[in-house]
């Protein structure tokens, strides 16, 4: 909710500035392990490895302030603003789309999803952010659960923005929240995920299928919270779980390059971020593949960390699947 107060205030923010430097220590990369203990994983998919490569070295903005400790930056306040002011313009509109909803499309609520997807690209185009996307070929025509690896809240606007179908969150309670922001995610359909119970998380496993079987397509994050260090960590059998019981397709995604331009101590991202690379990998058919949970898990764990920057990817010891 910190985070949702600040974003209020950034035009205020804005005026506070103040140009101060630092510079990049020469032992440690703000991302990625050292380059000796980085390799490929090996994987039977159409992807090919990402190559061994040292990390990029860290943004180092020339205009910051500290707030609390998080670094935020002019860049970051105009993304906040540029978000908040696009919010704001569509919520009349997204109130009507939702009216609609509620009468001819009560379970997909197709036209919140557009909107929503027209204010996530119009807010990022406008801060000349604009990634690469590839494998758009193949977006199945109907619905499955996306599941891509996560290292901040810009992953979710990337997604929104730049992946031309309407889906749905399951986000964490607190986002949906926020003002304006979480609003219209609330009208939308998305799921709310509360981690304080079991009982929480079994009605948000239930809420997720059921959305699911509706026809809705939904994206998860398998690592369960964000990568603190832009390296993927393992994933959760939960979103796999959830696919085989909804009888759906998977999705892996890739979200290569970003986790460097909004690093853990950060409030918003540092500069325009460059660089970043979607993507989209052949579809998984999970309901007929034979495999279990456990199984797809492991594959789709490959997949996603083949396509990722050397830096970013899993270390080869660590175990796919969370225990």
């Amino acid at each position: 909710m910190t985070r949702a107060v600040l974003l209020l205030l950034l035009p205020a923010l804005a005026h506070s500035l103040v140009h101060t430097h630092s510079y990049p220590s020469k032992k440690v990369h703000a991302l990625g392990r050292p380059r000796s203990s980085i390799a490929p994983l090996a994987v039977a998919t159409t992807t090919t490895a990402a190559a061994v490569e040292e990390p990029p070295p860290p943004i180092v903005p020339t205009r910051k302030i500290t707030i609390k400790g998080q670094t935020l930056t002019p860049y970051g306040v105009l993304l906040g603003v540029a978000v908040y002011i696009t919010a704001l313009v569509v919520q009349i509109p997204i109130f009507f789309a939702w009216a609609f909803s509620k009468l001819f499309d009560k379970q997909r609520r197709r036209a919140v999803d557009w909107i929503i997807t027209f204010w996530a690209w119009f807010s990022m185009r406008a801060c000349l952010y604009n990634p690469e996307v590839v494998g758009l070929e193949n977006l199945p025509k109907g619905n499955a659960l996306y599941v891509p690896n996560h290292t901040s809240f810009l992953d979710i606007l990337t997604m929104t923005g730049f992946i031309p179908r309407p889906m749905k969150y399951v986000s964490k309670a607190s986002i949906l929240s926020i003002p304006l922001i979480g609003w219209p995610m609330k009208l939308a359909g998305h799921i709310a995920l509360k981690t304080d119970s079991r009982r929480s998380q079994l009605e948000t496993f239930k809420d997720t299928v059921q959305s699911l079987a509706a026809g809705n397509s939904v994206i998860t994050f398998p690592e369960g919270g964000r990568s603190q260090n832009g390296v993927m960590m393992p994933f959760k059998r939960g979103p796999f779980k959830m696919a085989l019981r909804a009888k759906v397709p998977i999705v892996p995604v890739t979200i290569g390059g970003l986790a460097r331009w909004y690093p853990k101590g950060t409030l918003l991202p540092l500069d325009v971020p460059k660089g970043v690379k979607i993507t989209i990998h052949p579809v998984v058919d999970a309901p007929n593949s034979g495999l279990s949970e456990d199984e797809l898990a492991r594959q789709v764990y490959a997949t996603v960390n083949s396509a990722l920057p050397g830096y970013q990817q899993a270390p080869p010891e660590q175990e796919p699947v969370a225990a």
